[in-house]
């Protein structure tokens, strides 16, 4: 750090960026016409949403309150069918459908014995939280996070009562820790007009680099990724 900061080099034959491709194109690739090629390429491609997660730990598990599920997804509120889905995960978060897994329905080895740990979490979007000074960033993350606990509240009865501890991560907690633009986890967005034939190869315009993680083929999510 400062005026100890090192510069480590490295060499290979092949490299394999494990990055978010924009980063590659805007941070660490030289000026060639490759990189052009590359920049041109994912100019105009959307990204996907970004989301927010809410960790909660549990004085006891979630299923000696009768909750019987992994998962519990929760639809948005005015849900009517797909078409006006994506409008209503874009609106007003407190109406956003939003899902919540309870990880002491299996023996996961996340907590204490006796005690439980689940996660709430939708998408979200990292315009909902710039422009926000430190403690409207901090007052925010407390509303959404207590919003969410009433809403669970009314899934799993007494659940509120229950959560010793608790934690929420926001877009802005993504883009600090992974550097992925906007804070999505996800890539680029896969919609219908960035299908696979849009999708990024593994193997770039630049000779002998190639690139892993959810922005490159075949997309996002855990299965995505680790193909």
């Amino acid at each position: 750090t400062g005026n100890d900061e090192e510069t480590l080099e490295a060499y290979g034959e092949y490299i394999i960026a494990n990055a978010a491709i924009p980063n590659v194109v805007n941070d660490l690739l030289p000026p060639s016409a490759a990189r052009s090629r590359l920049a041109s390429a994912i100019e105009n491609l959307e990204f996907a949403p970004s989301l927010i997660s809410l960790y909660l730990g549990f004085k006891r598990a979630p299923k000696d309150l009768g909750n019987k599920h992994y998962s519990t997804f929760i639809a948005a509120e005015g849900a009517e069918n797909m078409s006006n889905y994506v409008e209503l995960m874009k609106g007003d978060i407190s109406k956003r459908g939003f899902v919540f897994v309870d990880y002491s329905q299996i023996d996961s080895g996340l907590a204490p014995e006796g005690k439980g740990l689940g996660a709430i979490c939708t998408l979200d979007y990292i315009a909902d939280w710039e422009n926000l000074g430190d403690e409207e960033y901090k007052a925010k993350k407390e509303e959404v996070a207590q919003m969410f606990i009433r809403r669970l509240d009314k899934v799993i009865p007494g659940i509120k009562e229950e959560i010793e501890y608790y934690e929420i991560g926001t877009p802005k907690t993504i883009q600090r820790y992974t550097l992925n633009p906007a804070g999505t986890p996800y890539g680029f967005a896969q919609i219908p007009q960035q299908a696979a034939r849009k999708r990024i190869p593994q193997k770039s315009p630049v000779e002998n680099l190639y690139f892993a993680s959810a922005w490159t083929f075949p997309g996002h999510g855990f299965t995505g990724a680790i193909l």
